[in-house]
């Protein structure tokens, strides 16, 4: 497999990964020391300094009150490679699911990667900053 193609199924599997909270395998494309910032259509901003840190915030993101079942619906990746180094754009569409399924939002991602000692491409970094929140685009 190509390293474009080998990088674009990384991020696909990750959104699945999450989306089916199937994250016993979720660190096999991330570095332990990888790290995750996460900036919210206000402005503010989390961050994760660890693969451990990444996981315990996903998993608690599903917890209630915060659980709503959600798809991301990975769209126009961009990835440049520059030898054993990638960086990787992309949009993703938050999508509800379920009987009343409709788009919640959409986010950008800014996604640095390297290759291991293995040869695999594997996250070092992500950046994902809400750019829009379709329960915040009502008139007021």
């Amino acid at each position: 497999m190509s390293d474009h193609g080998e990088i674009a199924s990384i991020i696909a599997r990750n959104a699945f990964r999450v989306d089916d909270m199937a994250l016993d395998n979720f660190g096999d494309d991330w570095f332990d020391e990888a790290t995750l910032t996460y900036i919210d259509v206000d402005g503010n901003r989390y961050h994760c300094a660890s693969l451990a840190e990444i996981l315990s915030m996903i998993r608690s993101s599903y917890q209630p009150p915060l659980s709503q079942p959600c798809l991301h619906i990975v769209t126009t990746p961009v990835i440049d490679l520059d030898g054993d180094r990638a960086r990787v754009r992309y949009y993703t569409i938050h999508t509800r699911h379920g009987p009343m399924a409709q788009p919640c939002g959409v986010g950008e991602y800014d996604v640095n990667m390297r290759k291991d000692g293995e040869g695999r491409w594997r996250i070092t970094a992500m950046t994902q900053v809400q750019r829009l929140a379709y329960d915040r685009t009502e008139a007021a």
